[in-house]
């Protein structure tokens, strides 16, 4: 499944060890378990009766005997997969609260999330910028509550890096500055590395104005770009 494929690509890039048992997908790290499991639209209604959270349990005990530090550093996601993200999230609101506000065992994190956005990232390339950039030429963090139900795609992007703690939002800044820095020692080395004069003046113009999403979204200049 792409849901379960594009989190994995998110575990192993961050150093996490991957691994599925019992239709569960968890990622441990040094002293650290996040448990991923994913559940239809309903899959909430009564969740902490459900066979789904007994078989979380067992699982998290079971790795907790193992390792006791797990105890305090374990964090569960669960993610509703559904097409109809924000007519789904409006109704399920108040069991995502009473979910991710339970104290029992683990903290818990709920994320909305469709095949269709798994399957529009590119494995093969850092998630965390996709998503950075999904986020930023929607208006960045500033249009959160513009965007957070009205957006599908900015509504998954903002959700994953907000939930996903162990995400290094300072290692995604420091690879937009270091995005701009090879840029403009492009530029300075040679200014022909644009199509056309037109081009290099919109990209030296969003450079100058810290404008780095209209970079980001000129496909043709991010592909040269992973190329440098």
């Amino acid at each position: 499944m792409s849901i379960v494929k594009m989190f994995r690509k998110v575990l192993e890039n961050n150093n996490f060890q991957f691994e599925m048992r019992d239709q569960l997908f968890f990622g441990k790290k040094k002293k650290e378990m996040f448990i991923f499991k994913i559940v239809k639209e309903d899959g909430i209604q009564d969740f902490f009766e459900s066979e789904d959270y007994k078989n979380i349990i067992s699982l998290y005990e079971r790795e907790k005997s193992k390792e006791s530090y797990l105890q305090h550093n374990t964090t569960l996601i669960l993610i509703i997969n559904s097409d109809q993200l924000s007519q789904v999230y409006k109704q399920s609101i108040n069991e995502v609260l009473k979910i991710e506000e339970n104290p029992h065992y683990f903290k818990k994190n709920v994320i909305f999330l469709n095949n269709d956005f798994a399957n529009s990232l590119d494995l093969d390339k850092n998630i965390e910028l996709q998503l950075e950039r999904i986020i930023t030429r929607k208006g960045g963090i500033d249009s959160f509550e513009k965007n957070f139900s009205d957006d599908t795609d900015y509504f998954i992007a903002i959700q994953i890096i907000i939930k996903l703690t162990f995400l290094n939002l300072n290692y995604i800044t420091e690879t937009f500055e270091d995005i701009k820095l090879k840029l403009k020692t492009a530029f300075a080395e040679n200014p022909k590395i644009m199509i056309n004069k037109s081009h290099y003046d919109e990209v030296k113009f969003a450079l100058e104005n810290n404008e780095l999403h209209e970079i980001l979204d000129n496909e043709l200049l991010f592909s040269h770009l992973e190329k440098m």
